[in-house]
């Protein structure tokens, strides 16, 4: 019992070593939490010829991120903005980071110290701190995963008051030819309404989630419904898990009394006249 609690207080040792679950620093895990839900690029690797990165919100990865990753697989657009920062271009980058709501990009400890000259040199970032090896920047621009795009071109974007997922609040009248603009991709489980009327869906830049909205301000309404066969899985599993627990109930005991005097035993009857 000693060795057991002691397993469960320290975990094992071996192969697996236990690390800290925030990737970022605190103040970028903080303010991921915040109204415009930030995003930070993780740029690694050791060669300036292969960058992995990874594209995180809040304090980092959790368990079962690396299996959902790769069953969407990468995204071109993606890869071609990070090829693009660390290649050197010159060009500004902050209006194709903050399309996926990136507002930091950090370089772990270990990557090429050219990858560091090359972002310094980047119009639009702004060096902020070095902690434990790793160098950070920020993007110097408004930065929000929900936005409205004003329908004349050329006027900045306003954003919206967002969750991770889920966005609830009330937005202000406007032009016509708005389009709400979230950095996720577009999907058939979207759902919007303004004021309980439903907003038509629409994909901006060739995958992102949008909506055209009206002339109106209202209450915004934002959510992501599963697919059927999603859902009825996991209210599968639920029902499954219910049967398991109910199988594992221990069964009542019928419980006899050895303190009670046994029966007398029958007599037989005796055979006699009549």
């Amino acid at each position: 019992l000693l060795a057991a609690g002691l397993w469960t207080v320290a975990g094992a040792d071996g192969p697996l070593q236990r690390r800290d679950p925030v990737q970022v620093p605190a103040f970028v895990a903080e303010e991921s939490g915040t109204r415009d839900q930030p995003r930070t690029l993780v740029l690694g690797g050791s060669s300036p010829a292969e960058v992995p990165y990874t594209l995180v919100r809040g304090s980092g990865g959790r368990l079962g991120d690396a299996e959902l990753a790769a069953a969407a697989g990468s995204d071109p657009r993606l890869d071609k903005i990070v090829s693009s920062l660390v290649a050197g271009s010159g060009a500004d980058q902050t209006g194709q980071l903050g399309g996926f709501a990136i507002r930091y990009v950090l370089v772990r400890d270990g990557a090429p110290p050219r990858t560091a000259r090359v972002l310094d040199a980047t119009p639009g970032l702004s060096r902020m701190s070095q902690l434990d090896g790793s160098a950070l920047w920020q993007v110097d621009r408004q930065v929000a995963r929900a936005v409205i795009l004003p329908g004349k071109p050329g006027e900045a974007p306003i954003p919206v008051a967002s969750g991770p997922v889920e966005v609830h609040t009330g937005i202000p009248a406007g032009e016509s030819g708005r389009t709400l603009r979230i950095a996720d991709r577009a999907a058939p489980g979207w759902r919007a309404t303004l004021d309980g009327e439903p907003l038509t869906p629409k994909t901006l830049d060739g995958w992102a989630q949008g909506f055209e909205l009206p002339a109106a301000g209202g209450r915004l309404d934002l959510v992501h419904e599963d697919s059927a066969a999603r859902t009825g899985w996991h209210w599968t599993q639920a029902g499954l898990a219910a049967l398991l627990l109910v199988l594992a109930l221990p069964g009542r005991r019928k419980r006899l009394d050895d303190d009670l005097p046994e029966e007398a035993a029958a007599v037989p009857a005796q055979p006699g006249p009549g």
